[in-house]
């Protein structure tokens, strides 16, 4: 078992998961999503990309924590298992994880994600070397902003994450992709469907 794996095993026991992903930062979340739920028109080259979108779209599955009161649509295939705060939606090493914490009243969305992030990475120091790549905001669902914060983790077989935070009134929540770096690409339409979807019920 890779060291990476041994970790990734070790933060999801403690409730807390990894993002990965490459930010895209030109595009919305939400805009990767529709694309992803529903497919758009393109040349006669891409047709088979196409019909792969669609597919995966028809395929998808909604999910709603009605703890929480959120939602999101996964891919049929993919499973989901955890409890009020702490849900997690997998197909074997890809992985999103959705944490839902109690929002301190008066912080910004950016102090949010300043205090989350600098929570992980302490969690972090001397069980592994994490870099950070990027830091962005990003408009999941119905034009919710939030920020996203991209790590690689690990050397060798590098793993990656990527965080994206939503602050909703008095809540807080952290939506989390990870797996291998090289993984990604196989994986990205999935966790852009299931992150782009996330939506807040009230």
């Amino acid at each position: 078992m890779t060291a990476w794996r041994m970790l990734h095993r070790a933060v999801l026991a403690a409730g807390a998961s990894w993002l990965c992903g490459c930010a895209n930062q030109s595009a919305s979340l939400h805009d990767l999503a529709t694309k992803a739920m529903i497919g758009s028109a393109k040349a006669p080259a891409q047709e088979t990309s196409d019909s792969a979108t669609r597919a995966r779209a028809t395929a998808a599955k909604p999910y709603t924590s009605a703890d929480q009161r959120w939602s999101v649509l996964h891919p049929a295939d993919w499973k989901t298992e955890g409890g009020a705060r702490f849900v997690k939606i997998s197909k074997g090493q890809a992985v999103v994880g959705v944490h839902s914490f109690v929002h301190v009243a008066g912080d910004s969305l950016d102090e949010a994600a300043d205090a989350t992030v600098r929570e992980w990475e302490r969690q972090m120091q001397g069980v592994n070397i994490v870099k950070r790549v990027s830091r962005h905001r990003v408009t999941l669902s119905g034009d919710l902003t939030a920020i996203e914060i991209v790590h690689h983790i690990g050397t060798g077989r590098v793993g990656q994450s990527r965080k994206v935070i939503v602050v909703v009134r008095d809540r807080r929540f952290l939506l989390d992709a990870e797996t291998h770096l090289a993984s990604w690409p196989a994986h990205e339409a999935d966790f852009n469907l299931i992150i782009g979807s996330f939506k807040v019920l009230d």
